[in-house]
């Protein structure tokens, strides 16, 4: 008895769970080469052939062109069609002749009888004269179908066979007319071209008990940027500049202390009384300070306004190394709280030696112990 492959719907992904049989490229009785393609099929992956896993004859194909079926059904039959058994020829003299006609004529029934079968699956493939095949369509065109709104019904496919293929649907699909977008214009926020920025890193292991160490240091540069560019002598103690934190103005901010601009700064902008009319009444100049947005940044080089002395921007608090004063064994390395401080400001405004004065205090002051006692009363 000659060998049967059976050849079954493969699984083309871990998800995928069905396929569906689009073209036949052999029909029963051809033969076919190992590896030849036998069968075009569609998931909701890809489309693709599928060849012959041996070489043979189609004895069988069992699933239908367009029907969908689960992976691992048995799709077609391969094997090796059986060669006519030759019989020996009977004596004609043992053989009445009468018989000869009955017996002639059983034989050619059965023969009908043999090709009747073998051409019944080829026979039932093509749909009848004038009544037109229905379509199952495959998953990939069903979920194409899903997302345009299409029906597939109504769609001619251009395909062998005329199976729908992506295009078909996709030109169907009713276009989506945009709606006009309207943009509002936003004046640019000028800035200082000349502007000088110089960046800081500041051992700030003593804020690591304060809760919320980032906001703390907000409030803390901000309370200490007022008092230190007075102390550089940068601007008068009398006419001290205006304060804006995150873009909140706040009225005479230089002289808070640092547990109430850390309330102040917590509060949503323009929550407090007056906050929005003093940033309107801002006319001369000012010292901005703001955090960083993004936490993969260690800080933000903050733009610097006509209008202000200075802009400093404050990184977050991050881990590093820091050298701590051992009074037995010398200078120790070890790790602590380090922060970037980005300090700009403009050289035609602001001489560099004042400049470089103003910074250097605002460090000290930044670095000072008693800053987290500050921040806890």
């Amino acid at each position: 008895m000659s060998r049967v492959n059976e050849v079954t719907m493969p699984q083309l992904g871990e998800t995928v769970a069905e396929g569906t049989v689009t073209r036949w490229l052999k029909q029963v009785g051809e033969a076919v080469a190992e590896g030849e393609a036998l069968l075009e099929i569609s998931t909701d992956k890809v489309d693709t052939e599928i060849p012959a896993p041996a070489a043979g004859t189609v004895l069988e194909i069992l699933v239908e062109e367009d029907a969908t079926v689960p992976v691992g059904s048995l799709l077609a039959r391969i094997g090796q069609v059986a060669a006519p058994v030759a019989v020996p020829a009977m004596q004609p003299a043992s053989v009445p002749s009468a018989p000869t006609a009955p017996r002639a004529a059983a034989a050619a029934a059965a023969a009908a009888a043999v090709t009747a079968v073998t051409a019944a699956p080829v026979a039932a493939a093509a749909p009848p004269p004038g009544q037109q095949r229905r379509h199952t369509f495959s998953p990939r065109m069903r979920r194409l179908a899903e997302s345009t709104g299409v029906d597939l019904s109504s769609v001619k496919g251009s395909g062998p066979g005329g199976r729908l293929v992506d295009a078909d649907v996709l030109g169907a699909a009713t276009p989506v007319v945009a709606e006009p977008v309207v943009t509002t214009a936003v004046a640019p926020i000028p800035v200082v071209s000349g502007a000088v920025t110089v960046l800081l890193e500041i051992d700030v292991t003593h804020l690591r008990s304060v809760p919320d160490p980032d906001t703390a240091l907000l409030a803390a540069v901000a309370a200490k940027a007022i008092p230190a560019l007075r102390h550089s002598g940068a601007v008068s103690t009398a006419a001290g500049p205006d304060l804006e934190v995150n873009g909140q103005v706040i009225p005479r901010g230089g002289d808070l202390t640092v547990r109430a601009l850390r309330q102040r700064i917590a509060q949503p902008a323009g929550s407090s009384a007056g906050s929005s009319a003093a940033a309107q009444s801002v006319q001369g100049a000012r010292v901005t300070v703001h955090g960083t947005p993004t936490p993969a940044a260690s800080v933000q080089i903050p733009a610097l306004a006509p209008d202000c002395v200075c802009a400093v921007g404050v990184g977050g608090v991050r881990q590093g190394p820091v050298v701590i004063a051992d009074g037995v064994h010398g200078p120790v390395l070890a790790v602590g709280a380090l922060a970037t401080i980005a300090v700009s400001y403009d050289p035609a405004a602001l001489p560099p030696a004042t400049a470089t004065t103003y910074i250097s205090t605002l460090s000290q002051r930044l670095a000072d112990r008693a800053l987290a006692r500050e921040l806890s009363d």
